[in-house]
């Protein structure tokens, strides 16, 4: 008799904790699963902020309406757009060393991004921990940040909520986290930092757009800044680029195949008109060459007494994703061959 009633209270505790677990489990992907807010970024930004940028794609974009159509048209897994965007991406660079800014990118998704960070944090923990991978994981403000010291993915990743955040080093990654736990800004001494944050002064609202950014152009920070998403900044000449004080551009999409947007140019005291408009129609001239897939570029520049444009058009912007569709094919057929037990064609 004992033995009976000893069995059901073992399967009643059993049964206890499988519920347990099954409700904690809903609890839990519920609350991963729930829409929460992109980040905003202001709190990211203070006066030591020399550049920023944001690219925020909206379900409704018209570029991003058509990618979905085409990839829903192939062989891959239907998409809803809903439960993917808004997708958002900041970029950041911090006053550092005369010649250097710390860097940092940060990534964040709507709708599934608590259940991506979970995943994600989860997966940089594991890296952390195995000594083969040669990173490293410490606790900052109850943050885990993995450092990567490989070149090829030099950095410190951390997560928070559904914000994955890169910084070039640790002294970066620490101020992202204090910025999105709300503490205050501070200069290199530990002084607060209370000026106004003037690269937000440079461009209109940020989230309104596709794209807008804006950099101020202190000790070269434009010139490296470019150089940090493409390699055709080094056509570009120092001498002419630090007449530039500050460079701003807003972009948006008309079309699935057509984009606008404008780079405002603000030069140094004592530039002259004509190094104004030779420095823009420098600037206008090499724009084009960003030309990605069958994309043109039309840039034309214009100067004013306050400030100096360069409006830009972009058209083929569809050309992107036959470029983009045709790599996943790729990538389908070469996954497609490795489960035969192929190995990928050289």
């Amino acid at each position: 008799m004992n033995t009976r009633k000893f069995a059901i209270g073992c399967g009643i505790t059993a049964l206890v904790v499988i519920v347990g677990v099954i409700i904690t489990a809903v609890v839990l992907f519920s609350h991963l699963r729930a829409p929460v807010q992109l980040q905003e970024p202001a709190p990211l930004l203070d006066a030591g902020t020399l550049g920023f940028a944001v690219v925020r794609l909206q379900p409704d974009n018209p570029w991003i309406a058509s990618m979905l159509e085409r990839l829903n048209s192939k062989s891959f897994k239907r998409s809803d757009p809903e439960k993917i965007f808004p997708l958002q991406m900041m970029w950041l660079a911090q006053r550092h060393l005369p010649d250097q800014e710390r860097q940092s990118l940060a990534f964040s998704m709507s709708p599934g991004g608590k259940f991506l960070g979970w995943v994600f944090d989860f997966t940089l923990w594991k890296i952390g921990r195995t000594a083969e991978s040669g990173a490293s994981r410490v606790v900052y403000a109850n943050e885990g940040i993995t450092s990567f010291p490989d070149k090829k993915f030099k950095g410190c990743v951390f997560v928070r909520g559904n914000v994955i955040v890169w910084s070039s080093d640790q002294p970066a990654a620490e101020r992202m986290v204090d910025r999105l736990n709300g503490a205050p800004a501070t200069d290199a001494d530990g002084a607060p930092l209370t000026q106004a944050v003037a690269v937000l002064e440079l461009m209109p609202e940020a989230t309104t757009h596709l794209m807008a950014g804006a950099v101020i152009n202190e000790n070269g920070a434009l010139l490296r800044s470019l150089g940090l998403a493409t390699a055709k900044a080094a056509d570009l000449p120092p001498a002419a680029m630090n007449r530039i004080a500050s460079a701003a551009v807003v972009l948006d999409v008309a079309s699935a195949a057509d984009a606008s947007g404008t780079v405002t140019l603000r030069f140094a005291p004592g530039v002259s008109e004509v190094e104004q408009m030779q420095t823009a129609q420098m600037l206008a001239a090499w724009i084009p060459g960003l030309r990605y897939a069958d994309m043109t570029i039309v840039a034309t520049p214009s100067v004013a007494p306050d400030k100096t444009t360069i409006a830009v058009q972009i058209a083929g912007l569809d050309t992107i994703q036959e470029r983009l569709l045709g790599d996943l094919e790729s990538l389908e057929d070469t996954l497609r061959d490795m489960e035969k037990g192929e190995l990928p064609k050289q």
